[in-house]
């Protein structure tokens, strides 16, 4: 009589990280390239305005930024606009999203009605929320 134990191979249970890790890379990857776009957008050359009474807004991730240079050029996304043509790139947009945010940043030396017509296209395409861009008195950016 034999008490000898039976010899059984346990087989532990294991987690495959392979496509874990492609998984993980994938995420890094979309996450790099689309926080990029915002960085583009600022480092357009437009110097803002001061403003006293301004406050910090919270970003989002969607948000359309058009930069206004001082010699009226509309510029979303390193690409320039014309009136009609930003018309229609918002109305298409706010017809996908219709909560987008749209942040103006008009240089301080472009013409007021440059602005004003940026502002009535957006409103004329359906954006609800429109911010201005303006920089808090003694932070002047891009001087």
């Amino acid at each position: 009589m034999s008490f000898a134990q039976p010899v059984e191979q346990r087989r532990r249970a294991s987690v495959p990280l392979a496509p874990m890790l492609d998984i993980m890379f994938l995420l890094l990857i979309f996450f790099v390239t689309t926080s990029s776009f915002r960085a583009e957008e600022q480092q357009i050359d437009v110097k803002l305005p001061t403003a006293q009474a301004s406050s910090p807004t919270q970003p989002r991730r969607t948000e359309v930024i058009v930069n206004v240079k001082s010699d009226g050029t509309i510029v979303v996304g390193n690409q320039s606009y014309n009136p009609p043509a930003l018309f229609e790139m918002m109305r298409s947009l706010t017809t996908d999203y219709p909560d987008e945010h749209v942040i103006i940043r008009g240089d301080k030396d472009t013409r007021y009605e440059t602005i004003v017509s940026v502002m009535d296209v957006a409103r004329s395409a359906g954006v609800k929320s429109i911010y201005f861009a303006t920089v808090k008195e003694g932070r002047q950016v891009g001087k």
